[in-house]
């Protein structure tokens, strides 16, 4: 076999190697966004190993790898304002251990962009303490955090008295990366 017939053949399988790591998160972002309703099913997480800190981005359409390379290893999403509604939300699942628990989360970063409300931006988000703060909840959470480790979650909200409304139901079902980000969440 010629060494042009190997690549024909390794590629598609690299192609669905690659696809299928991103497939397997799994998540719904719904809610209201400065009052524009919003429904979001694209997501991508990093994990900064040093804190076990995690970043997840929910987004109206995919990132491209050279993006989500970019977000696996800074836990940014800042190169991602290209006509997408996004939320963001960077928090410390297992308050600095690898062991999530609603109990035991803290220190939630959330964060709003709409693709067509230019006046929404990195002004609209908050930090919340899930353990104080009524504005958020964090109904569920488990998983391991690790590389290649899962982390499973439901995180509702609403900022009260915010006009216009802010208000989140965040369902995830993710794969951590095999590579931990340099920075994140200081848990």
């Amino acid at each position: 076999m010629t060494s042009s017939s190997v690549r024909w053949l390794v590629f598609p399988i690299l192609v669905a190697v690659a696809t299928g790591v991103s497939a397997q998160n799994k998540c719904i972002a719904k809610g209201q966004m400065g009052g524009q309703a919003f429904s979001l099913t694209h997501c991508e997480v990093a994990y900064y190993e040093g804190s076990h800190g995690i970043t997840i981005w929910f987004g109206s359409t995919p990132i491209t790898p050279a993006e989500r390379d970019f977000f696996q290893t800074s836990s940014s999403v800042e190169r991602f304002r290209k006509g997408r509604s996004m939320v963001h939300v960077a928090f410390c699942p297992g308050g600095g251990s690898a062991a999530p628990s609603p109990k035991t989360a803290k220190s939630v970063e959330i964060g709003f962009t709409h693709a067509t409300v230019v006046s929404l931006g990195p002004q609209d988000q908050w930090v919340l303490d899930p353990a104080s703060d009524k504005r958020i909840k964090i109904e569920s959470l488990t998983g391991e955090l690790k590389r290649g480790g899962k982390l499973s979650g439901k995180i509702t909200g609403a900022i009260a008295g915010h006009k216009p409304a802010f208000s989140w139901d965040l369902q995830f079902d993710l794969v951590l990366p095999e590579r931990a980000a340099a920075a994140g969440p200081g848990c």
